[in-house]
């Protein structure tokens, strides 16, 4: 069985006091991360951030669904397989 979860990330421009930044959110928390301008997919690299694991030991993926409305991020779709535990 699959389940689909919706991550979404957002662009924070940089100030006087920080450097750009990165916010992804889900129903598993959020985190922000410097904004990495030699990845290739920065927004990317903060959903794996958030996910905190190797997704393809998981067989799980990430794909990029569509951008904000704002225009400033991006919504990705976490496809996770269902894990049998063996009682």
């Amino acid at each position: 069985m699959m389940k689909v979860t919706q991550i979404r990330t957002k662009y924070t421009g940089a100030t006087n006091r920080r450097g750009a930044s990165i916010r992804a959110f889900g129903p598993m928390g959020s985190v922000t991360v410097p904004y990495d301008y030699a990845a290739t997919d920065p927004h990317e690299s903060a959903v794996r951030a958030l996910l905190g694991y190797d997704l393809s030991a998981w067989g799980d993926s990430v794909a990029r669904v569509g951008s904000t409305r704002s225009g400033r991020g991006f919504v990705f779709a976490l496809v996770t397989m269902a894990r049998e535990v063996n009682a």
